[in-house]
C-alpha cells in the first residue's frame, strides 16, 4: 500500500529533524568533554578591554553586529596556564565587576605551598596599558577556563538576547521560521481556493483543476530553482573572494612586529632601533610580584602585522637578558593587516638590558621566524 503524499513527507521531516537532533547532541557532548566542562563554557565579549584581537563595544549598552565574539572556554588544570594565555575569571572577590573578566596572564608564581597565582591585563593599550589593579591577585578558585577558540561577530546575538527589544525580534523570527511555511501554505490555499471559484463557474471544474496546477506549480518550481541558484553563486563568491583575499595578503603582509614607547605618539622612534647612541628609556612601570625577587612591569605599545588566514602571527615572545623576565603572547584569530596591543617588559633587574623578540607565524604558506635584539634602559 503506498502511503499519502502528506504522510510520506511528514516522515521524511521527522528523519531529518532526528537526524539533525542527534548530530546537535554528539556535537554537543564532543565539545563539553573537549572543554571540560567549564562552567562557562562560552562568553560573549561585550567590552573593549581585549581589543582588537576579541572584539566588543565601545559601549556595552548599544549592538553592533559587526563585534562581539564567542569565545569558547575550556576548563584546564591550573598548572597548565602560562604567560601569554587568555583565561576567563571571576574577580567579584577582588572588588572588580560582576561579569567574568578576559584578559591575559602577564605574570604567575607560586608560593611554598605549591599554590598558583597570577596577574593578567588587557590588550587594547589606549584602555589597558597597565596590568590589572594591584588588589587583583587571582587565585585558582577564581578562574573559569582558558579561552581556546574564538567565533568572530555573532557575539551580538547572544547579547540582544539579554535586552528586550532582542527577546523580542529573536521570538518572532523563531515564530516565522517554525511557522512561516504553514502560515504561507495557508494564505496560499486560500488564493487557490477564490481562483478555484472563480474558475468553477466555467463548463468543468476538473479541467479547471488541472489547468491551475499547471500555472502555479511551474512558475514555482522555476522560481525555486532560480532562487537556490543565486544563492549557491553567492556563497561560491564568497568562498572565492576570502581564499583569493588570503592568498594574496600572505605574500603581501608578511606577519612583522615593531614596539613603541607609550610615550611615542606619533610611533616615530622604534625600540628595535635603539642602540648604545639612541638608547631609549623607559621609566613607567607597575610592580607585579614582591618577595625576594621584585618583578617590573614596563608596558610598551606593539603593533603587529599579519597576513591572514594562510600566514597569520602564531606567537611572540619578548625576553629580558635571556632570564631575567619573559613574556608570550599567542595570537588565536586569523586577521589582515595591523593590529596594535598594548604589551610589555618583563623584568627583574633595570638600568641597561638586552631585549630579545622571537616572532613565529603558521599557516599554509607561513614565513619564517624573524627575530629582534636591541638595547633598552629600564629605570626606576
Amino acid at each position: 500500500m503506498r502511503l499519502d503524499k502528506k504522510y510520506k513527507s511528514l516522515i521524511e521531516s521527522g528523519i531529518l529533524l532526528g537526524s539533525a537532533v542527534l548530530l546537535a547532541i554528539f556535537i554537543s557532548l564532543s565539545l563539553a568533554n573537549y572543554l571540560g566542562n567549564s562552567s562557562m563554557p562560552n562568553v560573549a565579549v561585550s567590552t573593549t578591554s581585549m581589543m582588537p584581537i576579541y572584539r566588543g563595544y565601545e559601549d556595552s549598552s548599544s549592538l553592533h553586529p559587526f563585534r562581539g565574539d564567542i569565545l569558547l572556554v575550556r576548563k584546564v588544570p591550573v598548572d597548565t596556564l602560562e604567560v601569554g594565555d587568555v583565561i576567563v575569571f571571576n574577580a567579584t572577590r577582588m572588588g572588580g565587576p560582576p561579569d567574568p573578566v578576559v584578559h591575559r596572564i602577564i605574570a604567575r608564581w607560586q608560593d611554598e605551598s605549591n599554590n598558583s597565582f597570577f596577574k593578567t591585563k588587557g590588550d587594547n593599550y589606549k584602555s589597558n596599558l597597565n596590568p590589572d589593579p594591584t588588589q587583583w591577585i587571582i587565585e585558582e578558585r577564581d578562574i573559569i577556563g582558558m579561552v581556546v577558540i574564538r567565533i568572530p561577530h555573532v557575539g551580538w546575538f547572544l547579547l540582544a538576547l539579554q535586552t528586550t527589544l532582542g527577546k523580542i525580534l529573536i521570538l518572532t523570527l523563531a515564530v516565522l521560521v517554525l511557522f512561516g511555511e504553514e502560515i504561507f501554505d495557508y494564505l496560499g490555499i486560500r488564493k487557490k481556493e477564490d481562483e478555484k471559484k472563480e474558475i468553477s463557474n466555467g463548463n468543468n471544474i476538473q479541467k479547471s483543476d488541472k489547468i491551475i496546477l499547471k500555472e502555479n506549480s511551474k512558475p514555482r518550481l522555476s522560481f525555486l530553482r532560480k532562487k537556490e541558484s543565486i544563492y549557491i553563486v553567492i556563497g561560491l563568491s564568497i568562498l572565492l573572494l576570502f581564499v583569493t583575499s588570503n592568498v594574496l595578503a600572505s605574500f603581501t603582509h608578511t606577519p612583522t612586529i615593531d614596539c613603541f614607547a607609550p610615550t611615542d605618539s606619533s610611533r616615530n622612534q622604534s625600540l628595535l632601533s635603539s642602540s648604545e647612541q639612541s638608547m631609549i628609556h623607559l621609566t613607567s612601570r607597575s610592580t607585579i610580584l614582591t618577595g625576594n625577587i621584585t618583578t617590573y612591569f614596563y608596558p610598551i605599545v606593539i603593533e603587529l602585522r599579519s597576513g591572514g588566514f594562510f600566514n597569520n602571527i602564531d606567537f611572540f615572545e619578548i625576553h629580558v637578558n635571556v632570564s631575567y623576565g619573559f613574556y608570550r603572547w599567542d595570537i588565536v584569530n586569523n586577521y589582515i593587516g595591523t593590529h596594535t596591543i598594548g604589551g610589555g617588559i618583563i623584568s627583574q633587574i633595570t638600568g641597561i638590558v638586552e631585549i630579545s623578540i622571537t616572532l613565529a607565524s603558521r599557516g599554509l604558506f607561513a614565513s619564517e621566524p624573524i627575530s629582534h635584539n636591541f638595547l633598552i634602559n629600564l629605570q626606576d
